[in-house]
């Protein structure tokens, strides 16, 4: 007799995948787990945090790396949802509205880290002189998001200094001291003095992201983000209604397009991008399509251009690295690269140039 599989501390909305006979059933209660809960909460912080649209027609080399580093979050889930799976015992997932909401946020950070390391470390820096000093302090605010100022604002009820005020109490007085500008790297730096100055012009708490924003004009450190570095709201992504019917179908319209656009790329474009198990516009993995009736593994191995049986053999592989997929190819591992780009610069001009014609249209349509 088989042992029953202690589900206790687990999500009760993971139960029915983790419990599903193996084959279809599991893989149909996966895709509702990704689409139907972790899709809104991942699209909706990557949009805010990023300030990018995810839609394919927007070409911009900003909305392709959010649309990218959608995908790798979603597989990244759905790796750890099978891995719960497999070890119920060993694997658990408390929340799983929170645990996607984290993984986004969390991948958002690495981003800007990597985007702009130089506002990163002016960030850590303060951050940590705050933290060890005496004078000041950092906390978390009602709100949640992270203010700092003097030890003494923090259990008062003063008011918050905006942003545009303080930038105005700075240059206004134009008296920065001599001794607080810059001369070569900025973490030789010590903030003491440069903060005293600030919340002396704030004469109230400050948004940390304000901070950085201010200190990073005097000192001239480039490579600054528009968003905020922070933790964000959780409870406001889950909150939130579910994304509209009528939205939700015209995302199935443009799937549709997208995937003729797809079947018509030249063959080692599309095999490069295929193999990797996303669409083009980075929405989800490549095995949600045949769920959502755009195509079949059948027809996904054609366009591949890989003998169905074996393309069934290969589909638990996927996604394949890029020297696996250059070794298919007779390619490169820089060419596989390279076409899976152009593939994706290639569609986003069609959807852009199919969202206009329609556009358009419709213009024409209400006249």
């Amino acid at each position: 007799m088989q042992e029953p599989v202690n589900l206790d501390g687990i999500d009760p909305l993971l139960h029915s995948f983790i419990l599903s006979a193996n084959g279809r059933d599991t893989e149909d209660q996966l895709v509702a787990l990704i689409i139907e809960t972790a899709e809104p909460i991942l699209s909706r912080i990557i949009r805010k945090r990023l300030r990018v649209s995810l839609r394919v027609s927007g070409g911009s080399e900003a909305n392709q790396e959010a649309l990218e580093l959608a995908g790798d979050v979603r597989a990244a889930i759905i790796s750890e949802l099978q891995e719960v799976r497999a070890n119920p015992k060993q694997r658990i997932i408390v929340d799983f509205r929170h645990y996607v909401a984290m993984k986004a946020y969390l991948s958002c950070a690495d981003y800007f880290r990597a985007r702009h390391p130089n506002r990163w470390r002016l960030k850590a820096m303060l951050r940590h002189h705050l933290k060890k000093s005496e004078e000041f302090a950092i906390w978390e605010g009602q709100d949640r998001r992270w203010l700092c100022g003097m030890r003494s604002w923090q259990n008062d009820s003063v008011q918050v200094c905006p942003l545009e005020r303080l930038r105005s109490a700075v240059e206004l007085d134009g008296a920065i001291p001599g001794g607080l500008l810059p001369s070569g790297d900025f973490a030789r730096h010590s903030p003491a003095e440069l903060l005293a100055f600030v919340f002396d012009k704030a004469v109230g708490p400050v948004q940390l992201d304000h901070l950085v924003t201010v200190v990073a004009g005097i000192w001239d450190v480039r490579d600054l983000p528009a968003e905020s570095y922070d933790d964000g709201h959780l409870e406001d992504t889950l909150q939130t209604p579910a994304q509209p019917v009528d939205e939700l179908m015209q995302d199935r319209c443009n799937l549709e397009r997208l995937w003729k656009e797809v079947c018509s790329l030249p063959a080692l474009q599309r095999s490069a991008l295929l193999l990797s198990l996303r669409d083009a516009k980075g929405g989800g993995v490549i095995a949600f399509i045949p769920h959502l009736g755009i195509a079949t593994k059948e027809e996904i191995a054609e366009l591949a251009g890989i003998p169905y049986m074996e393309f069934v053999e290969l589909w638990n592989e996927l996604p394949l690295d890029d020297a696996t997929i250059a070794k298919r190819l007779s390619v490169t591992r820089q060419q596989v690269i390279n076409l899976r780009k152009t593939a994706r610069e290639r569609l986003a001009r069609r959807m852009a140039a199919l969202e206009a014609s329609r556009t358009e249209t419709a213009l024409r349509g209400n006249k």
